[in-house]
């Protein structure tokens, strides 16, 4: 212990032989004039200070995690220097193509104001008819609102054909046939009537892509005739014609026209 109070008083004494006394007594006499009389504000700067400390003391392990996060953000951005510096030297050229093109920018920006100014006049000449236009057009947008399903339906199956391959051949391939006939339009029950209502059950009859092998079902309404509306089968060959044609007229009544074969 002795050792080392000789060797801070040795240190102290080499520290006052280098010190001037006259200019140290200077010194400390402007620091008495600088306090002398100013006791009581400095004691109100050491109270606001203890306040302002006593504010901060709530935040410190805020500014303890932020500190030490501190690094991972500032080599975030050191990474990220060259990238900030072309953004900044872009934002230059920028500027100067500004600079450089200010009197086209001002003939564009006068003729965007003559352009208003004549479409101030078109709009404000033709307000009214305007405004019926609009007026006019609202039922027809209300009404494809109210269809829009039915729309949908039969646009996405016009896609479907505009998809398809053209003809090998110039023409129309067409392939028909004859199938037998089903219940015939009756006059004037199978009348569609006007304003009929329902829906267009798109999704309930697959549609617009019908899938592979597969065929839509046929949907009962009252626009027009039903084909099975009496359960009827269509035309039916009769199989006891086709037989007296075959093998000449049989003994005995004639037999069910769906029969084939003998009874039992």
């Amino acid at each position: 212990m002795t050792v080392e109070i000789n060797t801070l008083f040795r240190q102290l004494t080499e520290t006052l032989a280098k010190i001037d006394p006259a200019k140290l007594n200077e010194t400390l006499g402007a620091i008495a004039s600088a306090f002398n009389g100013r006791g009581k504000e400095f004691g109100q700067a050491l109270a606001d200070l203890d306040t302002a400390l006593a504010k901060v003391q709530p935040s410190l392990p805020a500014l303890s995690h932020d500190v030490a996060i501190a690094p991972g953000v500032l080599n975030a951005y050191a990474d990220a220097a060259p990238d900030l510096l072309n953004i900044a030297a872009n934002t230059t050229r920028v500027s100067q193509t500004v600079v450089e093109e200010q009197h086209n920018l001002d003939a564009l920006l006068i003729s965007t104001i003559g352009l208003a100014d004549i479409a101030n006049h078109v709009v404000g000449t033709n307000r009214q008819p305007l405004t019926d236009v609009l007026r006019l057009l609202a039922p027809t947008t209300d009404l494809t609102n109210q269809y829009n399903e039915a729309i949908n339906c039969g646009l996405a199956g016009i896609d479907v054909l505009a998809k398809i391959p053209p003809a090998a051949n110039p023409g129309i391939d067409i392939s028909a046939s004859f199938i037998l006939g089903v219940e015939r339009y009756r006059y004037p029950k199978n009348l569609p009537k006007v304003a009929a209502s329902g829906g267009p059950h798109c999704k309930d009859m697959s549609l617009p892509v019908v899938p592979y092998a597969k065929r839509p079902p046929f949907l009962v309404t009252d626009v027009g005739a039903n084909p099975w509306q009496y359960g009827n089968q269509g035309i039916l060959l009769n199989s006891d014609a086709l037989k007296q044609l075959l093998y000449g007229p049989l003994d005995g009544p004639p037999r069910n026209t769906a029969q084939i074969g003998q009874p039992g």
